[in-house]
């Protein structure tokens, strides 16, 4: 009996809610082929995210409040509007007592400011991830900088965002007030943060739609452009295959972000409770505690040169174990 695709598809839905991990994450990319496929014949939207980062994030730095993080972008058509800016980042501490907003604010390139609107860091997670914040930006017609003032005090708490350098040249600055930033030593930067300048991206993206208009996510560390229709797919019911490629894509991009991340952020959070319960055990000396803190640092590179953790995770691991390290000396 010939079954039509939407039909098939349930029928794979179904599979999956009793088959083995394998196999369950063979089917769901098997299906996500033939989204990709449906998702082709349909004229893309227009370019839908600037992007300055190859999504690889090598460190995260904290400024204190008044200091903002600034990407420069040039718009990819004549007349492109800004509705979402995404934001690579965790919180910690409690940033309650330096102030609860982010501000978001749109210049062009001599300083004008074209937008600003304020939205809560509550936003963020204990573990690092892209943040969506949907913006009435403006139409934008030549470059212009995405700048974000997030709150933050070293020794209490705020956002740390994070930055790239694995690009071979910087767009991005570093604001204080409205002022740009020119020579960063300055500012009580570290000192691999002032040795990756020259390739410095802040993690943040720009989008010409927000956050509840977009179906698919991009990874590309360049512009997303549109894609052009497959002609053997022009007999099929278009508006039926959207329809089976938006469920798809949806539930596919859920589970195999689950597959993967689920168990990283499970080993991430054992991690972090571990360390904190080191740190509070009174049962044994200071010194016990910072061989004990040494020797979880030690696991944690070994996790990450096998590639159970990503460089972010490792990098926010470390951050806070040094400092533990340096509090009970």
């Amino acid at each position: 009996m010939t079954r039509d695709p939407q039909q098939k598809f349930f029928i794979e839905c179904k599979a999956v809610e009793t088959g083995t991990p394998l196999k369950i994450l063979t089917r769901w990319c098997s299906l996500l082929v033939i989204v990709l496929l449906l998702s082709a014949s349909v004229s893309a939207a227009d370019t839908t995210e600037l992007v300055r980062d190859n999504n690889k994030p090598t460190a995260y730095v904290i400024f204190s409040g008044g200091m903002g993080y600034a990407v420069s972008f040039s718009p990819p058509n004549a007349s492109w509007p800004i509705r979402r800016v995404r934001v690579f980042g965790f919180i910690f501490g409690r940033p309650a007592e330096v102030g609860q907003d982010v501000t978001i604010e749109i210049w062009t390139m001599n300083g004008t400011v074209l937008h600003s609107s304020i939205h809560s860091y509550k936003k963020f997670k204990g573990l690092a991830d892209w943040i969506d914040f949907n913006v009435d930006g403006p139409m934008v017609r030549e470059n212009f900088r995405v700048v974000v003032y997030a709150p933050g005090i070293a020794n209490i708490g705020g956002i740390q965002i994070a930055y790239d350098s694995s690009l071979s040249t910087s767009y991005s600055d570093a604001i204080v007030g409205k002022r740009i930033l020119t020579d960063w030593k300055e500012v009580a930067f570290s000192q691999p943060t002032l040795s990756a300048r020259p390739r410095l991206n802040w993690m943040i993206r720009v989008c010409s739609t927000p956050a509840a208009e977009v179906q698919t996510t991009t990874t590309s560390a360049m512009t997303t452009t549109s894609q052009s229709s497959i002609p053997f797919l022009g007999s099929f019911d278009m508006s039926r295959l959207q329809q089976i490629g938006g469920v798809a894509a949806t539930g596919g991009g859920a589970f195999l972000g689950w597959f993967f991340k689920t168990r990283k952020r499970r080993l991430i959070s054992g991690y972090l409770n571990k360390i904190e319960s080191t740190v509070k055990d009174q049962s044994v000396s200071l010194e016990e505690r910072r061989n004990r803190l040494s020797r979880i640092r030690e696991e944690v590179l070994d996790l990450l040169k096998k590639g159970k953790i990503e460089e972010g995770q490792y990098s926010m691991l470390d951050t806070k174990l040094k400092d533990h390290i340096k509090e009970l000396a």
